[in-house]
């Protein structure tokens, strides 16, 4: 995630994160699958 490193990063070394840091990062990670769906289909 572009701009996202050094904050995203700090939580993937956690075994877990707070319901507030995950409902920060649902909506950019559905619209990175739907991107990533869509190249898909193209191909």
């Amino acid at each position: 995630m572009p701009g996202q490193s050094r904050t995203y990063g700090r939580w993937t070394k956690k075994e877990a994160i707070g319901r507030q840091t995950l409902e920060k990062y649902v909506a950019e990670f559905e619209a990175k699958i739907q991107e990533m769906d869509d190249n898909v289909e193209k191909i």
